[in-house]
């Protein structure tokens, strides 16, 4: 993972960036070096479940708020059913936990897999990309609190620093989904984009908009069809929820007005789930917010009391927690909004071989599976170039 890094905003998301090769001793710099392990810990009584952004690690924060990940599963759906996965910044994860937030179990949640179809300037930093029909909004730069920033993974390409997203590579996208008020669609507010190979099975995902006999249409009205007669059995669509399935690449023309993507898998929801939870504590970009203060988050519609209503507008990042009632969701508690004061340094700790230590000041190293640039090697970290090479050490750095 080769020419990433990002900041990001301590209570919520991502929001800086620049990439590893172009980042400067200021942005990222060696903490220290100490003991060895990760944290680690058995909880009891109760258990949460949360949704958002993986936004550190150190074990893993989840749009800034601490879960111990050292007993976690780590899993994804892919085209062929669940399989292990690696957590990476920036991804969207849902996570099971104990009551003293020790992660039992984390599901990467990815929304698209597919070629690029086209790509367009959208300011002076943020790109447009199209893949299977769907807009993804990409911007490496921060606006404010309000506009997330993008961990742009370009994986071993050999373009270095002059990797740019280009019309006929495939990427996978993380984010959420957001309405268009000038359209009347949804677009992904992406999060996470990383360069792959080739594959056989592409993942399309949106808001359902329509669902028409055995046929649904995503993020708008007109937007991309899927042909669902080979999810016989399968949970059907639900008109305003997000929908994801695994499908063979479209042999048309790349478009939405394309033929039907026809589905082969939809993507199965886990028993503990946030489909069947009654609490949840919920990080992402508002999409809308209507009159009557009802918002919404990834496809999930929130009731909000008069008085927290004028913390929410569209495009904005909350972290709530909502509890589900006969009547739908709503909030158990204010939300936490970020603002530009909470700007912080991502954190990310893990451990290194200490004959990997010396590759530190070199550049091209890793830790937490995130690419990181060169830094000098401060004296806790230095003092230990003597040990042993296989010698295990906690690394941090922010």
């Amino acid at each position: 993972m080769k020419h990433v890094a990002r900041r990001w905003q301590a209570v919520g998301r991502l929001f800086g960036a620049l990439r590893a090769g172009l980042l400067a001793a200021a942005l990222l710099g060696l903490a220290s070096c100490g003991g060895v392990g990760d944290l680690a810990g058995v909880g009891s009584g109760g258990s949460g479940l949360a949704e958002g952004t993986v936004t550190g690690f150190g074990s893993v924060y989840i749009d800034g708020e601490r879960y111990d990940d050292s007993v976690a599963v780590v899993t994804e759906e892919g085209p062929g059913g669940t399989r292990a996965a690696t957590l990476k910044l920036g991804q969207r994860v849902r996570l099971q936990s104990t009551a003293d937030k020790v992660a039992e179990s984390i599901q990467v949640i990815a929304e698209l897999v597919g070629p690029i179809e086209q790509v367009t300037a959208d300011g002076p930093t943020a790109l447009r990309l199209t893949v299977l029909g769907q807009t993804i909004r990409v911007d490496p730069v921060a606006a404010g609190a309000t506009i997330a920033a993008t961990w742009i993974d370009f994986a071993d390409l050999p373009c270095g620093a002059n990797c740019r997203l280009e019309v006929g590579q495939w990427i996978q996208a993380y984010g959420t989904w957001t309405l268009d008020a000038a359209t009347n669609a949804y677009h992904l507010l992406a999060s996470r984009v990383e360069v792959t190979d080739p594959q056989a099975s592409v993942l399309l995902s949106g808001v359902v908009r329509q669902v028409n006999g055995g046929r649904a249409r995503l993020n708008s009205g007109a937007g991309r069809e899927v042909d669902l007669g080979n999810l016989q059995g399968a949970a059907a669509p639900v008109v305003d929820q997000v929908f994801r399935v695994w499908a063979a690449p479209p042999a048309n023309a790349p478009g939405v007005q394309g033929a039907p993507v026809v589905a082969n898998r939809s993507v199965v929801e886990p028993p503990a789930s946030t489909a069947n939870a009654s609490k949840l504590v919920l990080g992402g970009e508002v999409s809308q917010v209507s009159a009557d203060g009802v918002i919404e988050i990834q496809g999930r519609r929130i009731s909000v009391p008069p008085e927290l209503r004028d913390m929410f507008a569209p495009e904005r990042f909350v972290r709530v927690e909502v509890e589900r009632g006969p009547t739908g969701w709503s909030l158990a508690a204010p939300p936490k909004v970020a603002n530009d004061d909470e700007r912080a340094q991502v954190q990310i700790a893990g451990n290194l071989r200490v004959g990997d230590l010396a590759r530190v000041q070199l550049g091209d190293w890793r830790l937490r599976d995130t690419a990181l640039s060169p830094i000098l090697l401060p004296p806790s970290c230095q003092r230990l170039l003597t040990e042993r090479a296989d010698t295990q050490v906690r690394v941090s750095v922010q």
